[in-house]
């Protein structure tokens, strides 16, 4: 099973996949306020960052734990500017 897959079970939605914290600020204007960023450490020891939506970071930690990465260093909040319930990734397109 794919990360995002596995995370979709935990109602964890993956908004960017091994990004930087300066594209989630930068990023910040567009993003809903429930997004979270998720540090941890890959097999090698390099260090990773996710950016996720959820409800609450328990979700967050136990879909990443459960996944088998046991190595999260930080689970951050803050991030985004947008209501969750009006945030919609994709517009609906104009029939005309």
């Amino acid at each position: 099973m794919s990360k995002l897959e596995h995370l979709k079970t935990f109602d964890v939605i993956l908004v960017y996949e091994n990004t930087t914290a300066l594209t989630i600020q930068n990023e910040s204007k567009t993003l809903p306020s429930d997004v979270h960023i998720v540090r941890y450490l890959d097999d090698e020891g390099n260090m990773k960052l996710d950016a996720v939506r959820s409800y609450k970071m328990v979700d967050i930690f136990d879909a990443y734990y459960d996944y088998g990465i046991d190595t999260i260093q930080s689970i951050e909040s803050g991030f985004g500017c947008i209501k969750p319930k009006l945030y919609n990734p994709k517009p609906p397109k104009d029939s005309k």
